[in-house]
């Protein structure tokens, strides 16, 4: 089975494809300021606090918030950082935090507070993570790389569970690392386990669709698992898409076909 060994160049090129936000300061807003309480009566009392103010587009100020447990009485200065968490981070529009919504406090934001935002921005804007959190790309690129290194060496060693620690590990630094996924696929179809390895594959694809190598073997995996039409849809999805991968697809889409029509007979 085929393993993929993504460059540290090739991973940053691609990375700055996917990536154009400049890293910059972001500007705090004149109206909404981190570190700010606002609650709102319903049923009960709603609690929230501005953890950042994103002004990077000045026509779309975005916030940054976390959600508290909501409460009988209203809160006070004093009594707000009792409530438990109810949600980690969320964005919300200015719009919305304009309706109803009361001031009562501003107290900083502690480190400990943002690593739900730290884990969006790790997934929607690696280039941003990398600056709030006072780390580069290149870094952080080549931590990930080193970890998916080792976990090739894991897996040619047949050490499969070791392996896709490190991979997960990988995949935890660098999120958009789509190699590292499809390595984790190719060991579950190494040991026989066709539908963890289509998960996999699934998610490789959500990252990067144009991923052939993914579709193919992910074709495999729906024969394996005696699934014919859903390869064959697939690898006839891949060839209309990318003509110049026709070759490696159609001969066994075509067996599949001649498979699927003995089955209606």
């Amino acid at each position: 089975m085929p393993k993929i060994f993504t460059s540290l160049i090739c991973l940053f090129s691609s990375l700055l494809c996917v990536y154009t936000v400049e890293a910059h300061e972001t500007p705090k807003s004149t109206q909404y300021k981190e570190g700010d309480f606002y609650v709102k009566q319903k049923d009960k009392w709603e609690t929230l606090k501005i953890i950042n103010v994103d002004s990077d587009n000045p026509d779309d100020t975005t916030l940054h918030v976390t959600f508290f447990q909501h409460s009988d009485k209203k809160p006070t200065e004093s009594s707000v950082e009792q409530l438990g968490v109810l949600v980690g981070h969320t964005p919300l529009s200015t719009e919305a935090l304009a309706e109803d919504w009361e001031l009562i406090a501003n107290k900083p934001v502690k480190k400990s507070e943002l690593g739900y935002f730290h884990e969006y921005l790790k997934h929607s804007n690696f280039q941003k993570y990398a600056h709030v959190t006072g780390q580069t790309v290149e870094e952080l690129i080549a931590l990930a790389n080193t970890k998916y290194k080792e976990a090739y060496s894991l897996s040619e060693q047949k050490k499969f569970n070791d392996a896709i620690s490190l991979y997960l590990e990988a995949l935890n630094i660098f999120p958009m690392f789509y190699e590292a996924i499809d390595n984790i696929a190719f060991i579950y179809m190494d040991t026989g386990d066709c539908q963890e390895a289509l998960k996999y594959f699934d998610h490789s694809l959500s990252i990067n669709p144009s991923n052939v190598t993914a579709r193919y073997y992910m074709g495999q995996c729906y024969i394996q698992l005696r699934e014919y039409q859903a390869a064959a849809s697939l690898y006839k999805d891949t060839m209309e898409q990318f003509p110049n991968e026709k070759e490696a697809f159609e001969k066994t889409y075509l067996l599949l076909l001649d498979v699927l029509k003995e089955t209606e007979q």
